[in-house]
């Protein structure tokens, strides 16, 4: 219980220091690279993974868990902290486009060893890393590759992997002041860590349709897409299927979005995952480096 009351704390305290960034006189005056943009521009950026323009994003998943190892329904709480910065490669017009996702797990089930038993355990999760090379684009069609990684920072062993990994990441997506959508993918191997842990095989591949309906109000589908290739035939997919809601305003001189998406597990393990997940995101344009 301690260990949650601290996650939290840490959660929150995220949530206070965005808040004095946005309304500091500083920042503000230091907004040159996102200030004088209009919200149509800031909703544009905010829905594009690979935008040129330095984001804040911080993704809340309130999980709803069963199968076969579980008797009823377990929960699971979980923030991810995205912070997504671009860094210009001199005046060649292409990006680099970098992208860590830290989990910071409030509640989440782990085994007891009993059948059908398990105990709530909070830790700071697996931390991925992805960084994607972007080429210059004026039109509405981007794209981007690079590597991925998957970092063993779990601080409860029963909830990360142990294990070093990397692969392939690639995104495709069209971009427009009124619609966005694409594909985020990737691959990770393991290729070093605790001897006595499964090997890591696994794919993740995010879609994604963003359509604004005016300055302020948008819908919103964003799930991902999971695959664990080491696991038996009824296991390995996760499948979840969404429709959010998304209202973007302005906190002090920052444009900042927030997002209501539930999502259903069409195909989920049947040993034990998803079944529902209901996702609370908030994003804020900062800027650019």
């Amino acid at each position: 219980m301690r260990r949650i009351k601290t996650l939290i704390h840490y959660r929150n305290l995220v949530l206070v220091v965005i808040l004095q960034v946005s309304l500091s006189p500083i920042a503000v005056a230091e907004d040159a690279g996102s200030g004088g943009m209009s919200m149509e521009e800031a909703n544009q950026a905010m829905a594009n993974p690979i935008t040129s323009y330095t984001m804040f994003i911080m993704e809340n998943d309130n999980a709803f868990l069963n199968g076969d190892l579980t008797d009823g329904t377990e929960y699971a709480n979980v923030t991810l902290i995205e912070p997504l910065i671009p860094v210009s490669i001199g005046d060649t017009g292409w990006n680099l486009v970098n992208r860590p996702v830290i989990p910071i797990i409030a509640t989440a089930p782990v085994p007891t060893g009993v059948p059908g038993d398990f105990d709530q355990k909070s830790a700071l999760g697996d931390v991925v890393f992805f960084s994607l090379l972007k080429p210059p684009s004026t039109g509405h069609f981007q794209w981007g590759v690079g590597p991925t990684f998957t970092l063993p920072t779990a601080s409860n062993d029963k909830l990360g992997s142990e294990k070093w990994s990397a692969g392939p990441a690639g995104i495709a997506l069209y971009t427009s002041p009124k619609d966005t959508y694409g594909v985020l993918a990737q691959q990770w191997w393991s290729f070093a860590g605790e001897s006595d842990r499964e090997d890591v095989s696994k794919m993740s591949l995010q879609y994604f349709f963003i359509h604004n309906f005016n300055e302020k109000w948008a819908f919103i589908t964003a799930p991902t897409i999971s695959a664990n290739w080491n696991a038996s035939s009824g296991n390995r997919w996760s499948v979840p299927i969404s429709a959010g809601v998304a209202y973007s305003f302005k906190l002090g001189k920052r444009h900042v979005r927030i997002v209501l998406e539930p999502q259903y597990f069409v195909v989920q393990p049947d040993a034990f995952g998803a079944e529902w997940n209901i996702r609370l995101a908030f994003a804020m344009v900062l800027p650019k480096l």
